[in-house]
């Protein structure tokens, strides 16, 4: 959590910069640049062990364009056709590292919220059980 924290402090610009200099970054889908007409997502996918060891990597991967409507960009999936609408409030993929950043950003703050409300249904069902085995008892 101290490091969401210490990620909004951060500009996006900053960030952006970062992430791009970070040899640990792995990089998807062909090493387009934005000029290449591309959109980009950045994800973060983290790995649990059963000895509780954990590891996270970050990716960006970058989709190519192959055509374009009059609402959305139509980007190649790993060879399906993807639609992704250029006025959404959410995308699959945005057209600049500051604004996939910060999609990336806003998805890893939703999770927790929704982890941390999954905590706290799963503390009150368990005290709720807690209070109703010692009045049995």
């Amino acid at each position: 959590m101290e490091e969401l924290h210490a990620l909004r402090k951060m500009t996006l610009t900053q960030l952006t910069t970062s992430l791009l200099s970070n040899p640990d970054v792995i990089r998807m889908h062909g090493s387009y640049k934005v000029a290449d007409n591309v959109l980009i997502r950045w994800d973060v996918q983290g790995y649990y062990y059963e000895d509780g060891g954990t590891s996270t990597s970050i990716y960006r991967t970058t989709y190519p364009i192959m055509r374009h409507t009059a609402q959305c960009d139509v980007i190649d999936n790993y060879g399906n056709d993807k639609f992704v609408l250029r006025n959404a409030h959410k995308r699959f993929a945005y057209p600049t590292d500051e604004l996939a950043v910060q999609s990336m950003i806003a998805r890893l703050d939703w999770r927790l919220r929704y982890a941390n409300a999954a905590v706290r249904k799963a503390e009150h069902c368990i005290s709720t059980l807690s209070v109703a085995e010692t009045r049995s008892e």
